[in-house]
């Protein structure tokens, strides 16, 4: 039994830290849900200036 905890402790805890990583940005930068902002327009942004970029061409 000690060793089955100890084999899932790693990725039990790299998971729980991905986790608090991507919360504490996301309330830091003021993403949704925590803020007005959310990453599809953020991304959409990004999309829209290269396809413009190209069609200008």
């Amino acid at each position: 039994m000690k060793y089955i905890e100890k084999k899932m402790s790693a990725p039990l805890m790299s998971c729980i830290l991905t986790i608090l990583v991507l919360v504490s940005m996301y309330l830091i930068m003021g993403y949704a849900p925590f803020g007005g902002k959310t990453i599809a327009a953020m991304d959409a942004n990004i999309q829209y200036l290269d396809f413009f970029a190209y069609d200008r061409l």
